[in-house]
């Protein structure tokens, strides 16, 4: 068994499958030089479009009403450990339970108040963001605001209260603007944000925009049908972005040259009519499917 565990990982037998032991991740296969690992969640775990990944943790949040106002919750399952919690965020968080996460901070968004709050892992706020805004206090766009985490730390947004200006905006962690630009399609926000390389990825509408950190448009990338599907889903990991649609799952690289391209149902045959999510978390790639607890995770072999 020991020499065949290296033969699969050394000579990267296509769809080779072997068990991982004492692991929440169960079986897996070498996909050319990727490796795949497949996985349940425990009965209950939820996972939304909302949903990050950060640090072997699964993060869902959710918007809890009462009469008077919402409130943020946040659940979390662990993959080693295999156990789950909850936290609370006495805010009032309407609107779009948008998050960010690095190390020990949770970074999300009060819509009413225009502002990006940073709290620590256990809900405890740190301080505020106050962003800039069109809107009056308590009034919101209807739109999903897209954020990133530069190398150092930094916030960068999709500013959806600000589209008419620079709606690209980086905010250092403890508040101060260090800059901004117009996207082209400014009156448009973007489905998903990233930045890698000194360089702001803005999905929307099928396509990518590059753009340099002083507003320059590199290039936009129209993507092919079989690249895309309703949800518009997008992911960065490693040194890759990931686009997913009811066929493909499709990998590029940060220039947005096609990499490579897999069969969504032959590699996935578990999630039967699609996802509910896909992110990256540093060097995976993470898939949830709709309506079951099976789960894949994707890492590029170092060879």
């Amino acid at each position: 068994m020991g020499k065949y565990r290296l033969l699969v990982t050394y000579i990267l037998v296509t769809l080779s499958v072997f068990l991982l032991n004492s692991n929440a991740f169960a079986t897996t296969e070498s996909i050319d030089t990727f490796l795949l690992e497949k996985f349940q969640t425990l009965p209950g775990v939820e996972v939304t479009e909302f949903t990050e990944v950060h640090g072997g943790r699964i993060y869902t949040p959710e918007i809890l009403f009462d009469a008077q106002q919402g409130s943020l919750m946040i659940k979390w399952y662990d993959f080693q450990e295999q156990s789950t919690g909850n936290m609370y965020i006495d805010d009032a968080a309407y609107a779009f339970p948008v998050i960010a996460i690095r190390d020990n901070m949770i970074i999300y968004l009060n819509y009413q108040k225009h502002e990006l709050r940073v709290t620590n892992m256990d809900g405890t706020l740190k301080h505020s963001i106050v962003l800039d805004s069109k809107y009056s206090q308590d009034s919101f766009p209807c739109a999903v605001m897209s954020m990133d985490l530069t190398d150092n730390g930094d916030i960068i947004i999709n500013n959806v209260f600000n589209l008419e200006d620079d709606n690209i905006q980086i905010y250092s962690l403890d508040g101060n603007l260090v800059g901004g630009f117009s996207k082209f399609l400014g009156l448009t926000a973007c489905d998903n944000i990233f930045y890698k390389n000194d360089k702001v990825y803005c999905f929307e509408h099928e396509s990518v925009e590059i753009y340099d950190l002083s507003g320059k448009r590199i290039k936009l990338i129209k993507f092919a049908e079989d690249d895309h599907n309703q949800n518009f889903q997008y992911a960065k990991f490693g040194n890759y972005f990931a686009t997913v649609s009811d066929k493909y799952l499709s990998l590029y690289t940060d220039d947005f040259s096609l990499y490579k391209r897999i069969g969504f149902k032959e590699l996935f045959p578990e999630l039967g009519d699609g996802i509910t999510k896909f992110v990256g978390d540093g060097e995976h790639l993470y898939i949830f499917g709709k309506d079951t607890n099976t789960a894949y995770r994707l890492k590029k072999l170092e060879l």
